[in-house]
């Protein structure tokens, strides 16, 4: 690398939430999560700090009991999706420190190798691969801002042992949602929520449903309840989510009792 070049890092998942990320760049924990993170060989903070949105679809994969009390993790389809973009917090950080992020990310692997020729690839295909094993393997590539790389990372191939986030995890989500891009409680809610699905072999799809399987998914949604404490957002009943496939939608349908206002 000529000189200290810098990437904005683009996050959808919890390091929407600042307080979150910083405990990736500074080192330590943050609450909800007993895993205490080395931080980043820099531990200067983001020179920026701006939302947007991805083309692309959010969902939620795999399992870890190493994290927020054991949950899925959130990815990003390789392909893009007109539909449902995914709201995205990016921090301008210099690409030593992203590297020590994916590192983290990937519970401490190997080092990513030819970084500037990877990067290249990504802008020319949309993602290139990042890692050869781990987690998060895709280096994805989503535009420039000033000149910079706006990257981003998920799993190389979009996954299909789908599965619920906690509701640590979702609570983090929800609290930089509500950072990043001012939504209240019930429009985080909204925007985790799947409209239409068919539940099939325990996992949604993003599809018509007949009016009386429609009236089924109503019913059994209502166990899930979202509620505005302390102005964050607060997931109950985690094992009533459905989450959503690959590249259709997004996560559980989840719908907010009266209660529920401006968060």
């Amino acid at each position: 690398m000529g000189g200290v070049q810098h990437v904005w890092y683009v996050s959808y998942g919890s390091n929407l939430h600042r307080a979150r990320f910083l405990a990736y760049v500074q080192g330590g924990r943050v609450a909800g999560n007993a895993v205490v993170y080395e931080g980043c060989r820099d531990a200067s903070p983001p020179a920026g700090d701006i939302p947007l949105t991805l083309a692309h679809s959010l969902y939620f994969a795999g399992w870890s009991h190493r994290v927020w009390g054991g949950t899925s993790a959130a990815f990003v389809s390789l392909a893009g999706a007109e539909t449902s973009p995914v709201l995205a917090r990016a921090y301008l950080i210099t690409e030593e420190q992203f590297l020590d992020v994916v590192r983290q990310e990937n519970a401490n692997g190997g080092a990513v190798e030819d970084f500037e020729r990877k990067v290249a690839q990504a802008r020319q295909n949309g993602h290139a691969p990042l890692l050869p094993t781990g987690t998060y393997t895709e280096l994805v590539f989503c535009g420039e801002r000033g000149g910079d790389p706006m990257l981003t990372f998920t799993a190389s191939r979009d996954r299909e042992d789908f599965g619920p986030p906690s509701e640590a995890y979702l609570r983090v989500i929800g609290t930089g949602l509500q950072e990043s891009h001012s939504l209240s409680a019930s429009e985080v809610v909204a925007y985790l929520r799947t409209d239409l699905a068919s539940e099939e072999h325990g996992r949604t799809r993003s599809c018509g449903t007949s009016s009386a399987r429609r009236s089924r998914a109503v019913q059994r949604r209502e166990t899930t309840e979202a509620t505005s404490i302390g102005g964050n957002v607060a997931f109950t009943s985690p094992c009533g989510f459905r989450w959503g496939q690959a590249g259709r939608g997004r996560v559980a349908r989840v719908r907010p009792p009266p209660s529920v206002g401006a968060g």
